[in-house]
């Protein structure tokens, strides 16, 4: 293990290092928005509430920049699969923790004339997000699995939609 682990140390200071910080950066943000909706009234709508589950596409668009694929499963695609699905984590135990919120929120913003607007312009950005493998596929194992940083990007804000799209 020591032998994969000390084979290219560039990954290390180059990719891991930045993504670690960036996940610190993360759960401190998080932090933040767990403060703050603490600090609100109970049945009190706010439009920062909306905000909230932006932090973990934004979070994975950043990840993008700091993953390169390979073929092999090594220390770092490890850890960089570990990041990614703990920044997924994160994210859905924030939205549970203040689902309630969430929800009164979009009962609210349901009653705008902008909802319809949402409702459609949602699914067309799944459309866009929604991965296919006919160019630029990159590794099976390891997510996301795209080589291209802005393909990347498309996929890892596709699987946020589509989570948020089934909430």
């Amino acid at each position: 293990m020591f032998v994969t682990i000390g084979k290219d140390k560039t990954d290390f200071w180059e990719r891991l290092i930045p993504t670690c910080f960036f996940l610190g950066l993360s759960f401190a943000v998080q932090g933040a928005f767990a403060h703050y909706f603490q600090n609100l009234d109970e049945g009190k709508i706010n439009p920062v509430t909306f905000l909230m589950p932006l932090v973990g596409p934004i979070f994975s668009i950043i990840f993008n920049f700091f993953k390169k694929g390979g073929d092999n499963k090594n220390f770092y695609t490890i850890n960089m699969m570990i990041m990614y699905h703990t920044n997924f984590m994160v994210g859905g135990q924030m939205f549970g923790i203040f689902e309630n919120r969430i929800r009164e929120f979009m009962k609210a913003f349901g009653k705008t004339p902008l909802y319809p607007i949402f409702i459609v312009g949602t699914v067309m950005l799944y459309g866009l997000f929604l991965p296919g493998n006919h160019s630029d596929v990159g590794y099976m194992f390891m997510y996301p699995l795209y080589d291209d940083t802005v393909i990347q990007s498309l996929f890892t804000c596709g699987s946020w939609v589509f989570i948020y799209f089934l909430i």
